[in-house]
């Protein structure tokens, strides 16, 4: 509830929900609602409630909880990365003026070394979207002070030592933009790690040679659509009124709720569909993975259809590991990792698929840009 209150800019309202509820949570659960807290109160302005409650989050996180509970350890990462990102305000208008003061240029190189120490704490957290960025704030630092070292005032000395300094602050400058430079590699390697599928993060990491952009977005997988939320609507549709009695008498048959899902594919109605798939999927025995896979990859469609590309990447892989035979989730991960940049993992789907020759056949399960991209790659591998 704080989340969606949070998603529609309501952020007095998620502090209230949170407010309310957090002392009822799992302690994992609580460090992570305090971390959201903390914020919260940051962005709504009220500094001493979000120190507060930035300290309870600290103190209440433990390390294990890092391994499996990725909402707590995406909440800490984030608090933690904004906190630091702020700091950091003060780092970047520290100048020298007309003359080398040798005490600013040890308070900026000590300043530079705490933000690295900082922004490698939110790394701990290991939160790919929060690591990401920090990894790329760290190449920032790095440039900033290499820019500072360069732009810096020359002292008055002889003409022989001006030389023998300017080439010692050369190598200087060298080493903190060579660092920089690591730092922006490392994004970009954490973000094939990761298979990074998020538009919002694309332009934290090189792609085709362009230059890492953190304002730089790319349009979600599945580009603007017409969503409709049918709500009541569908008890007047016969098919999906149809469909619903059949759920309501069968509500363990996978295949049933499949086909109540994709009446809502058909719909529009993208997060009704991914509402039924869900609940569908806690059902799931160990004998439907052929099913299960099919809902997974319904699933990873509504994801698509919503704008959200990280989820729709993890149905799609639930599908496959259910039904490795499973074509349609294959095309769409494939597509979805080509366009992302993560060329070697689509080639990897795409080769294991190139003796098929209808992947049509598998109807609306198949993203249409992900089609067209599957069709573009055969293409090309014939030639």
């Amino acid at each position: 509830m704080a989340d969606n209150s949070e998603r529609l800019g309501q952020k007095d309202a998620a502090i209230r929900i949170l407010s309310a509820n957090y002392k009822l949570l799992s302690r994992s659960a609580r460090a992570g609602a305090q971390a959201k807290m903390a914020q919260l109160y940051h962005q709504t302005g009220n500094a001493k409630l979000s120190r507060s409650y930035r300290r309870k989050a600290i103190k209440a996180f433990k390390p294990r909880m890092a391994k499996n509970n990725a909402p707590v350890k995406d909440a800490m990462a984030r608090m933690e990365y904004n906190h630091v990102k702020k700091a950091s305000n003060r780092y970047f208008n520290l100048r020298l003026k007309n003359k080398l003061d040798n005490k600013i240029v040890a308070a900026k190189q000590k300043q530079l070394q705490n933000l690295e120490k900082d922004y490698q704490r939110v790394l701990n957290y290991q939160s790919p979207q929060w690591a990401l960025r920090a990894c790329y704030q760290m190449a920032k630092v790095n440039r900033e002070f290499a820019r500072f070292l360069k732009n810096s005032p020359v002292p008055a000395l002889s003409s022989a030592q001006k030389k023998q300094y300017v080439k010692l602050l050369n190598e200087k400058v060298r080493q903190y933009a060579d660092k920089a430079r690591e730092y922006q590699q490392t994004c970009l390697q954490l973000a094939r790690k990761w298979e990074i599928c998020d538009p919002q993060l694309t332009g934290y990491f090189s792609t085709a040679g362009a230059p890492s952009n953190p304002d730089r977005h790319v349009e979600s997988f599945g580009g603007k659509n017409r969503i409709a939320a049918i709500g009541a609507e569908s008890l007047k549709d016969p098919k999906l009124k149809k469909l619903h009695g059949q759920v309501i008498d069968q509500p363990d048959d996978l295949f049933r709720a499949l086909a109540l899902a994709d009446g809502y594919l058909q719909k529009n109605d993208y997060r009704h569909a991914a509402m039924i798939a869900q609940n569908a999927l806690a059902k799931e025995t160990s004998q439907q993975k052929n099913a299960a896979a099919r809902m997974y990859n319904a699933l990873g469609i509504s994801w698509l259809y919503v704008g959200e590309d990280e989820l729709a990447k993890d149905a799609f892989k639930q599908a496959i590991k259910r039904d490795s035979k499973n074509v349609a989730a294959r095309v769409n991960l494939a597509g979805l990792y080509q366009y992302y940049g993560h060329t070697e993992k689509a080639q990897k789907l795409y080769g294991a698929m190139r003796k098929l020759k209808s992947p049509e056949k598998t109807g609306r399960m198949i993203h249409p840009r992900a089609g067209d991209l599957f069709y573009a790659n055969r293409k090309i591998t014939k030639k």
